[in-house]
């Protein structure tokens, strides 16, 4: 049989992790689809000008080893048919990334040290991260990094649903990061306390529980279940308006209205 017509390239494709003709790829070890109608070896090189004397049948996934290094990545092939014509060079390539996201911080609620955010317990999470474009956030600190459902767009704002139970306790919230090249992140995570229950059995006394006193300066003792701070009204109608919450005290000082009055409450 006389063949002087070189063979013809169907199609030829770097694939990365299952993904046909992959933009990125995080490692070096790559798959190389070679389709053609008519060759029956191909020649393959990393450099320009493939070395015709290197042959090998063609063969579907053929595994390749990029150059070390990040970059863009190049691969170059020639076809040989059975009669010996020799087609190319052609060539595809590949982006390698091996560098994972930076995460510079994940934060709940703006920093706060605990939050009576009602059920479902959905608290703010600001992230902070440098090229991610996809994420996972846990609360109990699990992920699934390889099941493609799992993952979200990258978002610099989110939410998180606390659970419920162990008041008291810091609950966590966790996030792993990844880019097109599939790296994916250490996980990063903060902590904050969930506290639903108000402080309970609230007591107060004036001036060691006397019943008058002629000073507008008076001596408070206070306790209170899990306290944390405190707002101290004088005013008659026991409005709060103007006040400030402060650290709680067990003993603290309250300043009285002027003038005499007759009612035994702080303020009258």
């Amino acid at each position: 049989v006389l063949d002087r017509v070189d063979p013809q390239l169907s199609s030829f494709t770097i694939d990365f992790a299952g993904q046909t003709d992959a933009p990125y790829a995080n490692g070096q070890l790559v798959e190389l689809n070679i389709q053609s109608p008519d060759a029956a070896y191909v020649a393959i090189s990393n450099d320009e000008g493939v070395p015709v004397e290197v042959w090998e049948p063609i063969s579907e996934g053929r595994l390749w080893i990029l150059p070390v290094g990040d970059g863009q990545k190049h691969v170059y092939i020639k076809l040989r048919d059975q009669a010996g014509n020799i087609a190319g060079d052609y060539s595809d390539d590949i982006e390698v990334d091996s560098s994972a996201p930076t995460v510079s911080s994940l934060v709940i609620e703006e920093g706060a040290d605990s939050t009576n955010v009602p059920f479902p317990h959905t608290v703010s999470v600001a992230l902070s991260v440098s090229g991610a474009t996809h994420m996972q956030l846990s609360t109990d600190g699990s992920f699934a990094p390889h099941t493609p459902s799992a993952w979200q767009s990258y978002s610099a704002t989110t939410t998180a649903d606390l659970p419920t139970g162990n008041e008291g306790v810091p609950k966590l919230v966790c996030a792993i990061f990844k880019d097109t090249a599939n790296n994916i992140t250490q996980p990063v995570c903060d902590t904050i306390v969930l506290d639903t229950v108000r402080p309970s059995s609230p007591w107060v006394e004036i001036d060691g529980g006397t019943d008058f006193t002629n000073s507008l300066s008076v001596q408070l003792s206070l306790s209170v279940s899990e306290p944390y701070e405190m707002l101290i009204s004088t005013e008659s109608d026991g409005s709060t308006d103007g006040k400030l919450w402060v650290p709680f005290a067990a003993e603290t000082i309250a300043l009285l209205p002027s003038g005499d009055c007759q009612s035994p409450n702080v303020g009258c």
